[in-house]
């Protein structure tokens, strides 16, 4: 609770943690508080325990990826509406994974494999 002082200390050592001001009256620059860094605080002030068992299931717990051939299962079974007309809104397939994996995946290398990580996958 935060009565108790715990929240307040999980936030003082979020911000710690990527480098921000953390005392009670420090002032954060505008310029220094970037998206990476709030996106960091956010995850650990905000833990998405359900989105980690979604991404467990998908890649069936083995891997900290979901390769492309994955991806295109899950959305296409999961997530896409069957009553939706395949001409005007087709199946996932790989090209367009791929366009997905390439816009919200950060790692290099997981690109090259044709996968997308848990942080890829949140964003």
């Amino acid at each position: 609770t935060f009565a108790s002082g715990k929240t307040e200390k999980m936030v003082y050592q979020a911000l710690a943690d990527v480098g921000l001001p953390n005392g009670k009256s420090d002032l954060i620059e505008i310029e220094t508080f970037t998206f990476d860094k709030f996106y960091k605080i956010y995850q650990t002030i905000c833990p998405r325990n359900d989105i980690d068992e979604l991404f467990r299931s998908i890649n069936g717990g083995q891997k900290d990826m979901i390769e492309c051939a994955k991806l295109v299962d899950f959305l296409n079974d999961k997530q896409r509406d069957p009553r939706l007309n395949e001409i005007l809104y087709p199946h996932y397939n790989e090209a367009r994974v791929m366009e997905i994996v390439n816009k919200y995946e950060s790692n290099p290398e997981l690109i090259s494999k044709k996968a997308i990580g848990k942080e890829g996958f949140t964003r």
